[in-house]
């Protein structure tokens, strides 16, 4: 490649030289010849009174005149066809610019056709341009580039060549526009340069463009491109019905496709192999017998903006390439995938829409009826900000499957990211039993997971997201991270062949597995309906499984027994399953903390009446590490000191949640009402690495950790104590008040506050009133506290058994409430406190005494 590059770079500054020293010298001088068969004879001079009779004779007049030269040709009577073979070099040395058109400027209007040869073989390094004029039913080719050329093609019409292509470029330049390359063998074929008798490569083409032309139903491709030492670049390029592929191109330095459309051809729209950083952009690539685009063995291959629909095979397929990307792009209709990558060395797929590809009737049994990728490398697998919904398959995966699960990946791990995206509806066929109806990922892949949409997908087997990884690498066991995400409403079929296995939820098996932020809600069938675990172990927090109904369990099978797996500040409520209803786990390594079980059911699960359903929230064998919340725990070994909530089978406790909905972050959840016996009854000390709770609001807000995945929502009140210097000397005597302001500000009105709840200093509220107090225009809280109600002298008592160097000292006293609908406010003022005389010494007295 090496000689084929400075080949290039040889011929282009050569060229350059003889184009300046050209324009102003030969360009100045043009002479026009005229061709017109009908009034042309032996001996005339090529003018417009006296025309050449053939078009030969007009090339070979143009070849031996110095500078820049026009040939004119006139039509035919009655359509006829000037019958001429014709070789520049063989008519003339004069390498100045050449301008062969047709005299109407109409295609169609002047035919050239040759019985033997090509119509016009450029063998002369030339400056060259044919436009308006039409070559048909020539020998071998109606044009053919074979030297150190620069030619454009304009308006030109090439139809019917019998034995080569339209086109034939094998050196120099070539630039085709506004043309017709139609039944042809190929449309334009561009390739090296052989020698005729040992067929040795005798030189390459260099630059190739192609631009709003049409290259249609011709018997091979319509375009064909190979080994060009230069730039390929094909805009708005229409390549529709060929019998192999719209566009072929093979080891080229530098392809860009732009626009245009690539359909109905028997095999690929655009087929590209052994590429150098090849770019598609834009373009319409469907109903090809094969696939839209198809690639092998290229390097950075880079798709964007096309639509690929209604091929019947795939609407991209790309093996053995590296760093691919696919960007916004509509993948749609495709018979049996919409994006297939088979020994992947990294891949990016960014904003692409892959809808209603697959088929459940399909004979294919590769899976990944969306996106499938099988990698080669550890390089990431990235899908984001996509849409991957409706899509079908006999395999795993019906809308994405990334299978790492070969001899090559026994040495590496694999790592798979999704984020962004929106995996619903897809489907794998009812009558076979296979995985991951929306997401499936098997080998050994670190998989990341993040703002994904998992929604109303179907399968025999796991339905929504299913993880197996099967062995470890030399990196040990890999791990499924799943954060922020929503995996809802899948369904795993509950009749026919593999049912009780995988999961409606989520099915991971053999691997680690963290799982924060998100929520698994109304799932319905598999062994669980919620998640399925047959992990090492892992760690579970701030996540909601809520209304998921399984054959076997409701809520999460656990069968983690190698590994702790730890449950903490997560909510499990309102599941059903056929067996337990919230929890089953097989050993102790299932690992409880600040968690909520609660209000989950067993029963016959495929009857929707609750009549008989009885209270299951905890079954097997689990480890409390405290601050949990059991509606029941009867049926459970519960191992640990932890101290926890627990209700009876006949007599479950209530955790008096919300119901499942926006109560702010990324996904639905339950929050405490009012009164609820989970806030503030967790464990601290559990908190230490979750900051914050599933919406993304601070962790711990009251006195303590809430139980579960939301804390209730603590409002901060801005306190002023206008009267901050307070004499305890007659606390206990008359009415003496203290008032104190809570400010509305941006975060809390006042006016939404219950004074009638409010607390200072362990007192009541004695009166209110509402009243600007800051001129902010923003209505203020005035509360009222009788001294003697209050636990001030206690407060200045604690603080002076700190430091009784002076009687004067400063107090941070907490204020406490409720809003109208039953949310808590918190804050605090601080407040001077003094006492004197008699009062101070009788209470220092005490204090020494004590």
């Amino acid at each position: 490649m090496l000689f084929v590059n400075q080949k290039r770079d040889t011929l282009k500054s050569r060229r350059r030289r003889r184009l300046l020293a050209e324009s102003l010298e030969t360009r100045a001088m043009l002479t026009t010849f005229y061709v017109d068969a009908e009034f042309g004879a032996a001996g005339n001079d090529g003018t417009a009174q006296s025309p050449f009779a053939s078009i030969t004779e007009g090339i070979q007049a143009a070849m031996q005149s110095t500078g820049a030269d026009e040939v004119i040709i006139a039509p035919r009577a009655a359509g006829g066809a000037y019958n001429e073979s014709v070789s520049l070099q063989s008519h003339g040395t004069d390498d100045s610019p050449i301008v062969l058109r047709g005299a109407t400027g109409n295609a169609t209007d002047v035919l050239w056709t040759s019985a033997e040869g090509p119509g016009l073989l450029v063998d002369a390094a030339i400056e060259l341009t044919i436009q308006d004029l039409k070559f048909e039913g020539t020998e071998l080719a109606g044009i053919r580039v074979v030297s150190e050329a620069d030619v454009t093609v304009d308006n030109v019409h090439v139809q019917g060549s019998r034995r080569n292509s339209g086109i034939v470029h094998q050196n120099g330049d070539l630039v085709v526009r506004n043309s017709l390359l139609e039944n042809n063998f190929q449309g334009l074929w561009s390739a090296e340069l052989r020698d005729d008798v040992s067929s040795e490569i005798v030189d390459y083409p260099d630059n190739l463009t192609v631009e709003n032309t049409i290259s249609a139903n011709n018997n091979a491709n319509g375009i064909y491109s190979r080994n060009a030492t230069g730039d390929v670049v094909l805009e708005n390029v229409q390549a529709t019905d060929n019998r192999f592929n719209g566009v072929r191109v093979w080891q080229i330095n530098l392809i860009s496709i732009n626009d245009g459309e690539y359909s109905g051809n028997g095999y690929s729209g655009i087929s590209i192999e052994d590429s150098e950083s090849p770019t598609l952009r834009g373009g319409v690539m469907s109903g090809n017998g094969h696939h839209g685009v198809w690639g092998r063995n290229n390097q950075s291959p880079s798709i964007g903006g096309g639509e690929m629909t209604d091929n019947l095979l795939t609407g991209i397929h790309l093996s053995g390439s590296s760093d691919v990307t696919i960007t916004d792009t509509l993948v749609n209709g495709n018979e049996v995938h919409g994006i297939k990558i088979v020994d992947a060395d990294g891949v990016l797929i960014d904003q692409v829409t892959a809808t209603e590809n697959g088929s459940i009737f399909s004979n294919s049994t590769s899976g990944g009826g969306g996106i499938g990728v099988l990698p080669s490398t550890a390089a990431p697998i990235v899908i984001t900000n996509s849409v991957v919904s409706r899509n079908q398959t006999r395999g795993n995966g019906g809308g994405i499957e990334v299978w790492a699960w070969s001899s090559v990946n026994y040495n590496f791990m694999s790592e798979v990211y999704i984020s962004n995206t929106e995996v619903t509806g897809n489907q794998i066929a009812p009558d076979v039993f296979r995985h991951g109806g929306g997401v499936a990922i098997f080998g050994s892949a670190n998989s990341t997971f993040a703002n994904v949409l998992v929604e109303g997908n179907v399968a025999r087997g796991t339905a929504g997201l299913h993880s197996y990884t099967g062995f470890s690498t030399p990196e040990g066991f890999p791990t499924m991270t799943v954060t922020d995400s929503t995996i809802a409403h899948n369904v795993a079929l509950r009749e026919g062949p593999g049912i009780g296995a995988g999961a409606a939820g989520i099915y991971h098996g053999n691997g680690h597995i963290e799982l924060s932020n998100t929520t698994i809600y109304e799932n319905d069938g598999g062994n669980a309906g919620g998640m399925y675990l047959a992990s090492i172990g892992g760690n579970i927090s701030n996540t909601t499984i809520s209304g998921n109904n399984g054959v076997i369990v409701g809520g999460m099978n656990s069968r983690v027994v190698r590994e702790d797996l730890n449950i903490r500040n997560v909510t499990i409520v309102e599941n059903h399953g056929g067996n337990a209803g919230g929890v089953t786990s097989l050993s102790s390594k299932l690992n409880f903390g600040n968690s909520i079980v609660a209000e989950n059911t067993r029963g016959d699960s495929n009857d929707g009446s609750e009549d008989d359903r009885l209270a299951s929230d905890v079954a097997g064998t689990a480890t409390t590490l405290g601050g949990n919340f059991f509606g029941e725990a009867d049926n459970v070994d519960l191992v640990g000191s932890g101290q926890d909530q627990t209700g009876t089978q006949a007599s479950p406790l209530d955790p008096q949640l919300g119901s499942l909905q926006d109560n702010g972050g990324a996904t639905l959840t339950h929050a405490p009402l009012p009164g609820s016996p989970v806030v503030d009854g967790g464990v601290d000390a559990l908190v230490e690495l979750i900051a914050t709770d599933q919406r993304g609001a601070d962790r711990v807000q009251g006195n303590a950790v809430d139980i579960g995945a939301v804390e209730q929502t603590v409002f901060h009140a801005d306190v002023e104590i206008p009267k901050s210097h307070l004499n305890l000397n007659s606390a206990d005597k008359g009415n003496k008040t203290v008032s104190v302001v809570i400010h509305s500000t941006n975060q809390l009105d006042a006016t939404l506050i219950d004074a009638s709840t409010v607390v200072w200093a362990s007192a009541s509220a004695s009166g209110f009133q509402l009243r600007d107090v800051d001129g902010d225009g923003d209505l203020d809280l005035i509360v009222d506290f009788k001294l003697r109600e209050t636990d001030l002298v206690d407060r200045y008592r604690d603080a002076l058994i700190l430091d009784d160097s002076d009687n004067q000292v400063s107090v941070d006293v907490p204020v406490s409430g409720m809003t109208d609908d039953g949310l808590r406010v918190m804050g605090s003022g601080s407040v001077d406190l003094v006492m004197t005389g008699k009062a101070l010494r009788d209470l220092l007295r005490s204090i020494d005494e004590s």
